[in-house]
């Protein structure tokens, strides 16, 4: 979060340039990120909680950093819910979030 506007960010510490992000869900629990060379894209992914202790489902965000002026609700279709498996994002997410135009 940065000092000098209290809103989340983005930084490039090469450029020591940042972006001011909207705000996620209040009950965001993690962040993933990734960035497509080729285009010069980076998306974040955002995952939050929704429910009771008794009955808790995740649900996930995504952001176009430097274009979405909001975070957009992710729908990964009917084909494959990976919503609950964070190892697997972790592991695929350029493929997901680039290869994949249904959840983009």
């Amino acid at each position: 979060m940065s000092a000098a506007t209290g809103r989340y960010q983005i930084r490039n510490p090469a450029t020591r340039q940042g972006v001011d992000l909207p705000d996620p869900h209040p009950i965001t629990l993690s962040m993933l990120a990734a960035l497509d060379w080729r285009s010069r894209e980076c998306k974040l992914l955002a995952r939050y909680s929704v429910g009771e202790e008794d009955s808790i489902e995740y649900k996930w965000e995504i952001l176009n950093v430097g274009t979405d002026e909001h975070w957009r609700a992710l729908n990964w279709g009917e084909e494959e819910d990976v919503s609950s498996d964070v190892t697997y994002l972790e592991n695929n997410l350029l493929s997901l979030l680039f290869g994949c135009n249904q959840i983009c």
